[in-house]
């Protein structure tokens, strides 16, 4: 009888086991046709997105066109104003955008909107993209987009949410340009503080 429950004990210890090692297997397959699933996903974004499509506005050839076009960033307007701005003639004469850098606390308010939000990556990636160009762009052409930001210079989520609305009723291929303008300017803005750095080191 001893024997016959160590041998009954001793399969019920089996029998756990395999079910978790089931569970186990079940739960990497399933994680691997997450896996496979978002990359079939991306596949298919890169397939109707062409390299022909992606190079049309973001090239080197179009940015150094453009980025000879415009006045110097001057860091110490951080330090004056609170912020740099730059006008950017995209093409001169008929379009110009121009663009702020923002704070910790603007980008910080944004991701707390984000919070909760649900949607597929393509979508939560564009709408992320469009509200953090509606935190850097002042203006189209001439006119003057309304200001996120109160009387104190702080983020003000019921002025943002008006200006993201209004900017949204924009083409999107007018948007796409100017996110890919805007991710320039951020760029020069972190290089600019780079540069003064080096400047300062060999002065």
């Amino acid at each position: 009888m001893k024997d016959l429950e160590q041998i009954a004990d001793f399969q019920k210890k089996a029998e756990t086991i395999q079910q978790t090692e089931f569970e186990k297997q079940e739960a990497k397959q399933a994680e691997d046709d997450v896996s496979k699933g978002a990359a079939t996903y991306a596949a298919e974004i890169n397939s109707i997105l062409s390299d022909e499509d992606i190079n049309l506005l973001n090239n080197p050839v179009r940015r150094k066109e453009i980025e000879d076009r415009l006045e110097p960033l001057n860091i110490e307007d951080i330090l004056i104003y609170g912020e740099l701005q730059q006008e950017i003639p995209v093409v001169p004469g008929k379009t110009k955008y121009k663009f702020r850098s923002t704070t910790g606390e603007e980008d910080l308010a944004v991701k707390r909107m984000m919070f909760g939000e649900t949607g597929g990556d393509r979508y939560m990636l564009d709408k992320f993209s469009l509200m953090n160009l509606a935190l850097g762009v002042v203006a189209i052409n001439n006119m003057n987009l309304p200001t996120h930001l109160n009387e104190k210079k702080r983020f003000d989520e019921t002025a943002f949410q008006k200006k993201y609305e209004i900017l949204l009723r924009f083409p999107v291929q007018l948007l796409a340009d100017m996110a890919v303008q805007y991710t320039w300017f951020d760029q020069r803005v972190r290089r600019l503080f780079v540069k003064s750095a080096e400047a300062l080191k060999n002065s």
